[in-house]
């Protein structure tokens, strides 16, 4: 078995602030699995909306083999999820488009909504206004590669991870850290994550998202236009109620990603 581990610049540091399949703290991962079935297939994605102090809208956003034992692992101090055919989380649905960007750089729009045609359109107004394009399914997304995702507290040195690794038979980790931020993030196979999970949270690391991703397999180098036109079409897509997170393989240079 070959074990690397490496601090890759090629992963964008630009990353939503919410993005999907984030575990709440509380809820205990998946149990892994083992033989043809173990894999990311097993594990289903759950919303559930609830109220949160002073009437604030939380949606929490589950990756889990087990929806009733997620549903009822939620945090105890919040109050139950809302029910009724109305509001609950068969209401919200994923959709994800993807766009060709300024320079030959790719876009991927990751939507939450209960209106898929609202949501299209939206993004539709917003692309209009751009030289931006909406592509088809597997148009862009053949340039990135699924990933897990894991976001650890603090500095997390390598040692600590490879150990993980080697104890969750997981062949292949790449991390990075956010010294900034003091935030360790690592990525893994979509069918390795749940058991990486598990072993670092033994081990009292602290979790602060799993998801899953899609990391570009290269980085896309613009032109200061293209690049200026790129991000100021994301911002945009990132506004949207609809949109959840939007992803891109587009170069940021260190002192862009600090501004």
């Amino acid at each position: 078995m070959q074990l690397s581990l490496t601090s890759l610049s090629t992963f964008p540091s630009i990353v939503p602030t919410h993005s999907p399949l984030s575990f709440p703290p509380s809820l205990p991962p998946p149990s892994p699995k083992t033989g043809s079935s173990a894999n990311e297939a097993d594990y289903k994605e759950a919303v559930y909306k609830a109220y949160g102090y002073g009437g604030a809208g939380i949606i929490i956003n589950c990756l889990t083999d087990n929806t009733n034992r997620a549903t009822h692992a939620l945090y105890p101090s919040l109050p139950p999820p809302k029910t009724g055919s109305s509001a609950n989380e068969a209401d919200y649905k994923e959709a994800v488009y993807e766009a060709y960007g300024y320079g030959g750089a790719g876009i991927i729009i990751n939507c939450l909504t209960d209106n898929t045609n609202r949501a299209k359109t939206e993004i539709n107004n917003v692309i209009k206004k751009s030289s931006v394009k909406l592509g088809t399914v597997g148009s862009v997304s053949y340039n990135f590669e699924r990933k897990g995702r894991l976001d650890l507290a603090g500095v997390v040195d390598e040692d600590s991870v490879l150990e993980a690794a080697l104890e969750a038979d997981v062949e292949e980790v790449d991390t990075k850290v956010n010294e900034e931020e003091k935030t360790t993030s690592v990525w893994v196979d979509p069918a390795s994550i749940s058991g990486l999970r598990e072993v670092l949270l033994g081990k009292g690391v602290e979790i602060k998202a799993s998801i899953m991703v899609n990391v570009p397999k290269m980085l896309v180098d613009c032109s200061d236009e293209d690049f200026e036109g790129n991000m100021s079409v994301i911002e945009a897509l990132e506004e949207l109620d609809d949109v959840d997170s939007v992803e891109h393989n587009v170069a940021v240079d260190e002192e862009e990603e600090e501004e």
